[in-house]
């Protein structure tokens, strides 16, 4: 599987992205500007924010890291059928999982996935998702890295998702 941090950029006016080419760094661009995801290895990673040219464009860039709440999960969760993904499965804090926030009927319950995200003791760990367009199974964890296998549209547009929520959905209808 693939794995990519998800970070988006504040400042605009200039593009990270023409950097991370220089310097040879695997990444993912979505379709809104800003939106991008790195390939992601924990220890590489760490030795590139202590890099000092690295995190002075790092910062002079306005990178900022996806953290993903229960309430971006539920977003997440209740919204990107309308972009061919549907939800798998989901851990907690407390090792639920899918059938906590899913009825009787096995499907996710507006209500149930609610009470989660209001229950200040629980939470969620990761979501697994399926691309239903690709075949394609993507994992999002609380701390914004993706793991899939096949890299397609729907990458793009669940980073932009991740990013900037409804927007990207807007996106989506006039692309």
């Amino acid at each position: 599987m693939k794995s990519y941090k998800i970070l988006y950029q504040e400042d605009q006016h200039k593009n990270f992205s023409n950097y991370l080419k220089k310097e040879n760094i695997d990444y993912i661009e979505g379709k809104i500007d800003g939106s991008f995801a790195i390939q992601y290895n924990p220890q590489k990673l760490n030795c590139l924010l202590n890099e000092e040219e690295f995190f002075a464009k790092w910062i002079e860039y306005s990178i900022k890291q996806a953290i993903i709440t229960d309430q971006k999960f539920a977003f997440l969760i209740l919204n990107l059928e309308r972009i061919g993904i549907s939800f798998l499965d989901c851990e907690t804090n407390s090792g639920d999982n899918r059938e906590v926030i899913c009825d009787e009927d096995n499907r996710v319950s507006r209500e149930l996935l609610l009470d989660l995200v209001n229950d200040e003791y629980r939470y969620i760990l990761n979501a697994t998702f399926f691309s239903k367009i690709h075949r394609n199974k993507i994992k999002l964890t609380q701390k914004g890295i993706l793991h899939f296998e096949k890299s397609g549209e729907e990458i793009r547009s669940l980073i932009d998702i991740v990013n900037v929520g409804n927007e990207a959905l807007n996106n989506e209808k006039n692309i």
